[in-house]
């Protein structure tokens, strides 16, 4: 991922730069309107418009959050997807549901009006793309298992 950004499938709007987030994560900006679409997953990797990334990753609309591999979603996780108010929050839980998302982070999200929909990282990505262009929405992905 470098600075010179990457082309958007079937126009000319380039991603912009990285910053460094908190904790070292890495957010990736997308300028134009672009809504971000996930083009690819296999275990251990996803592509979001024409990037790839290794480390699990919080991906809204126009952005993208390198997070560290976890097993847990965290309050800060949940935190920080709430910033963004969301319509729904997705979470891939990973090839084999190994994500825990504690209950009581559920009653926050609908104390919110937020939807939560839990998959495996795969389907939850189909889930993202078909809710991105009418909804905001926040999805958090676990990529190994």
């Amino acid at each position: 991922m470098g600075d010179s950004g990457s082309l958007d499938p079937g126009s000319n709007k380039r991603s912009f730069g990285c910053l460094e987030c908190p904790g070292g994560a890495t957010k990736v900006l997308f300028n134009g309107g672009v809504v971000l679409r996930i083009e690819k997953f296999s275990f251990g990797a996803i592509r979001i418009m024409g990037n790839e990334y290794n480390k699990d990753v919080f991906v809204t609309n126009d952005s993208v959050h390198q997070k560290e591999n976890s097993h847990h979603i965290t309050k800060d996780d949940l935190d920080m997807a709430l910033l963004h108010e969301p319509d729904f929050l997705i979470i891939g839980l990973g090839t084999n549901n190994m994500v825990n998302f504690p209950e009581e982070m559920k009653g926050v999200l609908k104390e919110n009006g937020v939807e939560l929909i839990q998959k495996t990282t795969e389907e939850a990505i189909k889930d993202f793309n078909k809710l991105r262009n009418k909804n905001k929405v926040v999805g958090i992905f676990h990529l190994t298992c």
